[in-house]
């Protein structure tokens, strides 16, 4: 038998658990500095890695800092995303991918909430620190973290100062209050008995370290003491919206963010932020994953179904090119959009390169409050091969589950590369595929 455990429920065991530890003595709650500070305004004169790397070798231990070539926006005024197509440089690297492949992105944290951090802490930033070779802290960050280094390049670069805080992080938090009313609010908000889940995030959504430390103005941390409990920077994957084969020497990337509008407005992500943030001649930490999402050989000429929801079409690009330069020219894409004139990425160039001679090309759009029903009306759809519309709101059939009214929309764009029958009995086969599915 299997239990599924929570995240609440794993923070009350781990706080009995140490709290238990401690009453036995079988822990020690303080422990001696290592952190060393340099002297204001010193330069180290020699650097060194306490974790065996390879310098030469560019993966999860160490990345490859590829200069951007070129960072423009995806969607047209107006929406409310923020998304933007990225290319970088490969050049002179021993960074390699394949079509389908990872590309995982080692984010920064905006240098406001770099700066706030080191006036909350009342830290010179750009003064250098080294940490003990012994040292568990050295466990939080990767191999190619540099000893020693300065403030500002650790908080900037190996530190997620915008995560939302664990309670546990919040429980350990509390004793470094030095006014009884804040450590109490602490102890209650890192507390799940007290404090429901809903009322917990609302005290700390969309909030980087600093705030959350300005909000409690008594807790007082060392440098040594913020490194414990500020998480670490971990790099991000993405879907490359390249293919190998065409751009060797690059690589593409396609990513989104959820809200655009004032800073108070948008929702704080670490990675999406930085890469909102990129332009040409900009340098982007990053290595390549390798993937199991592959194409079929292009020696069998199969036909290939695709389906793709906003930046979710950044591996089609990709698939879509290397099918191009096979040869293979039975491509069906459906693709998701709220807005079609605004969140139909890479409309210019699917329209003029692919759906000419290689791409059978299907809308489906799906409102914030309806779900399109694939499996109702594949006949009538699939028939015609030709643009249908049908925008009517119209009540499910009784067979259908769900109830009240929807709207559906299809556009089909032909392909002289695909036959009426070959679309009929895919389109059917698929749909309905998909219906069983959502239902």
């Amino acid at each position: 038998m299997t239990t599924e455990i929570g995240e609440r429920d794993w923070e009350e065991w781990s706080e009995t658990f140490w709290q238990a530890l401690q009453t036995q003595g079988e822990v020690e709650t303080k422990s001696e500095s290592s952190i060393k500070l340099y002297a204001p305004n010193k330069q180290p004169t020699t650097i060194t890695y306490y974790r065996k790397f390879d310098p030469k070798v560019h993966d999860h231990t160490n990345p490859f800092h590829a200069p951007v070539t070129e960072a423009k926006s995806l969607y047209q005024g107006g929406f409310p995303r923020s998304g933007k197509h990225i290319e970088m440089s490969l050049k002179g690297s021993d960074v390699t991918y394949e079509t389908g492949d990872y590309l995982a992105v080692w984010p920064k944290n905006l240098d406001t909430h770099v700066e706030a951090l080191g006036t909350r802490l009342g830290l010179d930033i750009n003064q250098y620190f080294s940490i003990a070779k012994d040292s568990i802290l050295l466990e939080n960050f990767p191999p190619c973290f540099p000893n020693p280094i300065t403030i500002r390049e650790t908080f900037s670069q190996y530190c997620d100062l915008t995560l939302p805080p664990k309670r546990f992080t919040i429980q350990c938090l509390a004793p470094f209050a030095t006014q009884k009313e804040e450590r109490e609010k602490l102890e209650r908000l890192a507390d799940a008995k007290q404090t429901t889940q809903a009322d917990y995030e609302a005290q700390f959504y969309n909030k980087d370290f600093a705030t959350i430390l300005n909000d409690f103005p008594s807790v007082k941390l060392t440098l040594q003491e913020a490194l414990e409990l500020i998480p670490s920077a971990r790099f991000r994957y993405y879907s490359i919206s390249s293919a190998s084969q065409q751009f060797p020497d690059s690589v593409h990337v396609t990513m989104c963010r959820k809200s655009v509008g004032p800073p108070d407005n948008c929702k704080i992500s670490l990675c999406a932020t930085y890469l909102d943030q990129l332009k040409a001649g900009d340098l982007c930490p990053i290595h390549v994953t390798k993937s199991e999402f592959k194409l079929p050989p292009k020696e069998l000429k199969l036909p290939i179904i695709m389906v793709a929801v906003g930046t979710g079409y950044a591996p089609m690009r990709g698939f879509l090119q290397q099918r191009v330069l096979e040869e293979n020219h039975e491509n069906m894409l459906f693709c998701g959009y709220y807005h079609k004139n605004q969140d139909f990425i890479y409309r210019e160039e699917v329209e003029q390169l692919y759906v000419p001679t290689s791409l059978l090309l299907c809308f489906f759009q799906q409102s914030l409050k309806c779900i399109f029903p694939f499996g109702y009306g594949i006949d009538a759809w699939a028939t015609g091969f030709q643009s249908s519309q049908d925008t009517s709101e119209s009540p499910r059939p009784p067979d259908q589950p769900g109830s009240g009214k929807y709207k559906r929309e299809v556009s089909i764009s032909p392909s002289p590369h695909w036959s009426p029958n070959q679309f009929q009995g895919s389109f059917r086969v698929f749909t309905s595929y998909l219906y069983c599915l959502l239902s």
